[in-house]
């Protein structure tokens, strides 16, 4: 049970936070209930091996997130103020808060 709503994971538009490195960039990332970036934020080697190695995809544009039958299991949960409590990238829990 989590507190809060599930829906589809989101798509981060805008440069990836910054961190110390290309791993720790990916996962905050994910902390914000986000499994996709686009391309034109991930352009260097280590950032889209970083994302590739945590089965976070890259697109070259924007698009809707959606639940699909048939899709990746790319799910989210917000709780009331939007902040993300958890996030399944690929069907693996990738991050929860406590």
């Amino acid at each position: 049970r989590w507190p809060g709503v599930l829906g589809p994971a989101h798509l981060h538009e805008g440069p990836l936070p910054d961190a110390p490195s290309p791993r720790e960039r990916v996962h905050a990332v994910l902390k914000l209930g986000a499994v996709a970036v686009l391309a034109e934020h991930a352009g260097s080697p280590e950032l889209r091996a970083a994302a590739e190695r945590n089965d976070v995809v890259v697109l070259p544009r924007a698009r809707p997130t959606a639940i699909t039958e048939t899709g990746r299991a790319d799910l989210a949960v917000f709780d009331e103020s939007g902040a993300c409590i958890a996030t399944v990238c690929a069907g693996r829990l990738v991050h929860r808060r406590r």
